[in-house]
């Protein structure tokens, strides 16, 4: 009998031991979340990104003065309340009492004053100063939570801008310590903190436990990179991921049969297109650009390689952005392509077309397809896949030798000037800022800053029609489709959110 005992007694034990490992995997599983990207990102200084994937780990590490909800409306963050003067040329910002950065520093009126001061400086010329420039021009502390800025001219879209990704705040501490460095050691005021950031693998953050808001709901926020769309797939089917981004099209209905798994689908303001450097040879002919978008069939690629996530677009402008407008459309017609290649006298050298491999949905598979239509119209295509940061870095130099490249663009503002002044204003040509084309057209240099401008909203959207007209005319960017977002996660995942702006923000969501 004692034996037996013994027996049973020792089993019980290793059961309950078992059961108690089992718990706490479980446990473990639920303080970490797995979000797997298709690209890496590139900088977490704000104001010296330029792609929403970093912007959105952005989003997690910093706070915004003001957010947006998945609707586009307007919601405190760290500025509580502000009002501006009846010129629109002074406004006032009343700070979040209470706020400390990740490393102790306080959130007040000084560090505000110290960040944009660094954002606006013509010496340090970071990349989205044109953010800033039109209306911090002179920044003035009223008391600790309160801070002031007057311009020579209103700034239409200012409140819109401060939910952009590159207004988020670092700790001015910070700076002084890291300098340009700080693009990879972030300190801000956000939900989570850095931990590490492993360069081709991931980005590893822990739960703010000072957060002034609501805090996370799981302790660890794990951000991989895998640009291989089918390797996404299986880590979510497999468990590995609790999230990925950019399920592949052909993928959503099988995953949408399994039962652990969501299939979240929402509509962005991302377009998919081409830059095209139009200070480089061949594509120097605003007829050799019309060319190429005439020689593609934006239906056949939306239907065949996005297989419906997407949807023929014809601005540069999205849909659901302010200022969107309707613009001359280039339908598929292979002669006419070839009549305006013809009147060019191209005697059939080589197009360099660039493509992303993972950051967009099918985006090296897009631009395969593009590369078929451009060779049917007769133009020779030398095609080339870049790793997504070298890729940007590539089209940013000075003197860079690109004709066409794959990129998106989606106001995250959801505002339309954020596109028509940052990316294609003759100011903004690098290194001064982003407008990758290379595009100098005075006309269309008035139309951007006129709409920036004008604070009546109807004639503000005039101008910016005005302005869309000349760019489908002129063809720096030729826009294929607007995207669909298409995100994949477990069923245990719960309170995801998905803006308009191509992002998936995690924030606020946890683990059942």
């Amino acid at each position: 009998m004692k034996r037996t005992w013994n027996i049973v007694s020792i089993g019980t034990l290793v059961l309950l031991f078992l059961f108690s490992l089992q718990g706490t995997a479980s446990t473990a599983t639920k303080d970490t979340l797995i979000y797997v990207m298709g690209a890496e990102i590139v900088s977490l200084d704000p104001p010296n990104q330029t792609d929403s994937l970093s912007m959105t780990a952005i989003q997690h590490i910093y706070d915004l003065p003001i957010h947006k909800d998945s609707k586009g409306t307007l919601i405190p963050a760290l500025f509580t309340k502000w009002e501006h003067s009846n010129n629109g040329k002074t406004w006032t910002f009343h700070l979040r009492k209470g706020v400390k950065f990740h490393d102790g520093t306080p959130f007040n009126a000084e560090a505000v004053k110290f960040v944009w001061e660094r954002n606006t400086s013509a010496k340090k010329k970071v990349r989205r100063r044109s953010y800033f420039t039109p209306w911090a021009q002179n920044i003035k502390v009223i008391d600790e939570h309160t801070i002031q800025t007057t311009s020579k001219k209103p700034f239409a879209p200012l409140l819109r801008f401060f939910t952009h990704g590159s207004m988020a705040i670092p700790s001015p501490t910070a700076l002084k310590k890291y300098g340009d460095q700080i693009n990879r050691n972030p300190v801000g005021t956000g939900p989570f903190r850095f931990v590490k950031w492993i360069p081709g693998d991931r980005l590893v953050l822990e739960r703010n436990e000072d957060f002034w808001g609501p805090k996370p709901k799981f302790k660890n926020l794990i951000i991989r990179f895998v640009k291989e769309s089918g390797a996404r797939v299986m880590m979510l089917e497999t468990g590995e991921a609790d999230l990925i981004l950019k399920v592949p099209p052909v993928d959503i209905e099988r995953l949408r049969k399994n039962p652990d798994i969501d299939v979240l689908v929402k509509p962005s303001n991302r377009v998919i297109g081409f830059y095209v450097n139009t200070s480089a040879p061949l594509v120097n002919d605003r007829r050799f650009r019309q060319a190429l978008a005439y020689a593609i069939d934006k239906e056949a690629i939306v239907k065949h390689v996005m297989k419906g996530v997407a949807q023929p677009h014809c601005s540069v402008i999205g849909g659901g952005t302010f200022g969107e407008a309707k613009v001359k459309c280039y339908e598929y017609n292979v002669e006419k392509a070839k009549q305006l290649l013809k009147e060019t006298g191209y005697k059939g050298e080589k197009l360099r077309l660039w493509t992303p491999k993972g950051r967009y949905t099918m985006d090296m598979e897009t631009a395969e397809a593009v590369q078929g239509y451009w060779q049917q119209a007769g133009i020779k295509v030398e095609f080339r896949v870049m790793e997504f940061p070298t890729l940007t870095r590539g089209v940013r130099k000075v003197n860079s030798k690109y004709q066409v490249v794959l990129l998106g663009a989606g106001p995250t503002t959801l505002d339309g000037d954020q596109i028509m002044r940052a990316r294609y204003h003759s100011g903004q040509i690098p290194p001064n800022g982003v407008n990758l084309s290379r595009y100098n057209n005075p006309e269309y240099d008035k139309c951007a800053e006129d709409q920036s401008i004008e604070l009546d909203v109807e004639k503000r959207k005039e101008i910016m029609k005005k302005g869309q007209e000349i760019l489908a005319r002129d063809l720096p960017y030729i826009p294929l489709y607007v995207l669909k977002q298409v995100v994949g996660v477990r069923k245990h995942v719960k309170g995801v959110e998905q803006l308009q702006t191509e992002m998936t923000i995690v924030r606020e969501a946890y683990l059942e």
